[in-house]
C-alpha cells in the first residue's frame, strides 16, 4: 500500500483505525468476550501496520541517498523515544484516573470504578489520535 497510495491517506487512515480501536477498548467490561477484546487489539495493530510504513516512507522521501542512513536512525530513535514517553504518560494518566475513582490498580473491590478509569484512559488516547489524523494529512498534503 505504501508504494501505491498517497502517504497522507495511509497515515491518516491508520491513525483513524487505531483511534477506533482505542475507542472500542473503552467499551470493555467484565462480561466482554475475550475474543472480542482480541479483535479490537488486532484492529489497532492493523492501523499501526498501515501507518508505520507510510510514515517511514514519507520521512525518507525527498532525501538524497547519503542522508538516508542518518534520517532513518533519527526517525527510528524519535519514534522509540515517543513510544517510551507516551507509555509512561498513559501510565500516569491511568494512575490519576484510578485515584480519582478511589481505587488501586490491584484489588478485589471497586471493579466498576477500575473499569471506568480504564475507559476514560482509552477514550483520552482515542481523542489524542483525532488531531493526529489532521496533522498526518497536513504533513503530507504540503510535501513535495
Amino acid at each position: 500500500l505504501a508504494d501505491r497510495m498517497r502517504a497522507a491517506g495511509l497515515v491518516s487512515g491508520g491513525i483513524f483505525i487505531l483511534a477506533a480501536s482505542l475507542a472500542l477498548m473503552a467499551t470493555v467490561g467484565p462480561t466482554t468476550s475475550f475474543l472480542l477484546l482480541i479483535f479490537w487489539v488486532i484492529l489497532g495493530r492493523i492501523g499501526l501496520g498501515i501507518l508505520m510504513p507510510a510514515l517511514s516512507l514519507g520521512a525518507m522521501r525527498g532525501l538524497a541517498a547519503p542522508e538516508m542512513p542518518q534520517a532513518a536512525s533519527m526517525s527510528n530513535f524519535l519514534r522509540q523515544l515517543g513510544g517510551a514517553v507516551g507509555v509512561s504518560l498513559i501510565g500516569i494518566l491511568l494512575e490519576w484516573r484510578l485515584a480519582a475513582h478511589g481505587v488501586a490498580l490491584i484489588g478485589t473491590n471497586g471493579n466498576a470504578a477500575r473499569v471506568a478509569a480504564f475507559d476514560e484512559t482509552f477514550l483520552l488516547m482515542a481523542a489524542i489520535c483525532l488531531p493526529a489524523i489532521v496533522a498526518g494529512w497536513l504533513m503530507y498534503a504540503f510535501a513535495p
